[in-house]
């Protein structure tokens, strides 16, 4: 829709008013928009994907495409996994019980950890405990 290197500021102006924004997290598009360069980054070697998140996807319905960022979020998430990638997903809220709690244990299953920032020691241990459990792979 616009293009930096072509367009002026006016046409950002023009099209403003028919924009609408409903609160999607793309969490799983970002991971599935970086998947190439991170599979060609990873050639064999141990890998590590950390994302800390601080919401969910959420779905898109009535707009002619249905898109559900908890599905396609796992989805990718499942695809790194199989090519032999770590994953670790860490939900920056601490709570491991509720809705979004429950939400993100779908996309990231065992890989999930739940933390509280006030506290990174919490954060180091995972970190330490997931390349422990890969050094004895």
């Amino acid at each position: 829709a616009y293009d930096s290197a072509y367009d002026k500021m006016s046409k950002i102006k023009t099209y403003f008013k028919f924009l609408k924004t409903f609160g999607v997290t793309p969490e799983g598009i970002a991971f599935e928009s970086m998947f190439r360069d991170i599979k060609k980054d990873a050639k064999g070697d141990e890998c590590i994907f950390i994302n800390y998140s601080d919401g969910m996807p959420s779905h898109i319905s009535g707009t002619g495409y249905n898109y559900s960022g908890i599905v396609f979020t796992r989805r990718v998430v499942k695809k790194m996994i199989e090519i032999g990638i770590n994953v670790i997903g860490y939900f920056i809220d601490g709570t491991k019980d509720g809705y979004a709690s429950d939400r993100f244990r779908d996309m990231y299953g065992k890989n999930s950890e739940f933390i509280d920032t006030s506290n990174m020691t919490k954060v180091s241990k995972s970190m330490n405990r997931k390349f422990l459990e890969i050094s004895e792979q």
